[in-house]
């Protein structure tokens, strides 16, 4: 859904891809699928409220798309009610806890909210529930950093690239490179920064291709 809704938008058509994605709810009005794909194209036009709404929606179908989580959470952040996305997503890690899409979600918001300790501990749980998940790895890390555990963040950029590398993951790949290169760097740590930077550009420029090609 993310590819084909970015390729709409590459070429202005993103009210084409809404007429899509509407139909194809009216097809399969429980599949969690349409909906986050609205959810995106409603974030693309700015209107936040439906997209969260699209985005909420897609999680209480049982959505596997951990992008569902944080996208809710992004759009609440600009709606100013990330409160309330913490208090639904904390429901939803309570009331699902064997579900580490549900704890990195809940990991998510507290990650907007600056709680660093509480992100790092719900990523963890998450992990615990699937220690593939790489979005999980990317918060991780970078919360890690942000509480100065210099040598766990490098181990989680370093755990997360590896498998997003044995996923074949272009875009996570990029991602977890970008941000170990942007710690070293911060570190002064120029050279090491170079190598991990080079790649991860490398990567996201792979993975630009792939959504264009897709």
């Amino acid at each position: 859904s993310r590819k084909l809704v970015a390729a709409y938008k590459s070429v202005g058509k993103l009210q084409e891809a809404q007429a899509l994605f509407e139909a194809e709810l009216k097809k399969t009005p429980h599949h969690p699928s349409p909906h986050y794909a609205l959810g995106l194209i409603a974030q693309a036009q700015q209107n936040d409220a439906s997209a969260r709404s699209h985005f909420r929606t897609s999680i209480e179908l049982g959505t596997s798309i951990s992008d569902a989580y944080s996208q809710l959470c992004m759009s609440s952040h600009r709606l100013k009610q990330l409160d309330s996305a913490t208090t639904y997503m904390k429901a939803q890690a309570d009331s699902l806890s064997k579900n580490a899409l549900a704890h990195y979600g809940l990991g998510f918001a507290y990650h907007l909210q600056g709680k660093a300790k509480e992100a790092i501990e719900e990523q963890e749980k998450a992990l615990r529930l699937d220690d593939e998940l790489l979005a999980s790895y990317q918060v991780k890390g970078r919360m890690l950093f942000a509480v100065s555990q210099i040598q766990e963040a490098a181990a989680t950029f370093r755990a997360g690239s590896e498998i997003a590398r044995t996923k074949n993951n272009a875009l996570y790949l990029g991602k977890f490179l970008g941000s170990w290169g942007a710690m070293y760097v911060g570190l002064s740590k120029f050279d090491s920064a170079i190598v991990l930077l080079s790649e991860a550009s490398e990567q996201s420029s792979l993975a630009a291709e792939l959504i264009d090609e897709g």
